[in-house]
């Protein structure tokens, strides 16, 4: 049985030549689990507090607004946000392209679990939607 997923998020998309860069802001509570990723990229607290466990550190260290990191090749991340808090990362393409959906190829590694949510964090199947009020849930990003 799956639990209810929290589906409000508010991704963006950016790109440039040769980059993209994804954000995804997420209230306080809600607790996200990332894809697995097949290249080195940059990560950003854009706002706000996360708890980010990579199963390295016990317990999971905290980042702050304007923290930067680099999450290395196949890594895979839960990230819970400790106050109201928007993530961003940015990825090298290539080749260069604005199709989310190759962008996704050309990203998340092939052994990666199947993904419940789409490239836009909506649920594909919004019957496993949460009710509004609940908050601690998980996702992808």
């Amino acid at each position: 049985m799956q639990m209810p997923q929290f589906n409000d998020f508010r991704t963006k998309h950016f790109f440039a030549p040769g980059l993209y860069a994804r954000s995804v802001w997420r209230p306080a509570g809600v607790i996200t689990v990332g894809r697995l990723h097949k290249h080195a990229h940059f990560a950003f607290v854009v706002s706000g507090v996360l708890e980010i466990a990579d199963g390295e550190v016990v317990p999971p260290p905290q980042y702050k607004a304007g923290d930067m990191f680099v999450t290395p090749a196949g890594t895979k991340r839960a990230v819970r946000a400790v106050t109201d808090a928007e993530f961003m990362t940015i990825h090298r393409l290539d080749p260069d392209t604005r199709n989310l959906e190759e962008i996704e190829r050309q990203l998340v590694a092939d052994n990666d679990l199947p993904s419940l949510f789409d490239i836009e964090n909506k649920l594909k199947d919004p019957a496993l939607a949460a009710p509004a009020q609940c908050k601690l849930l998980e996702t992808d990003i």
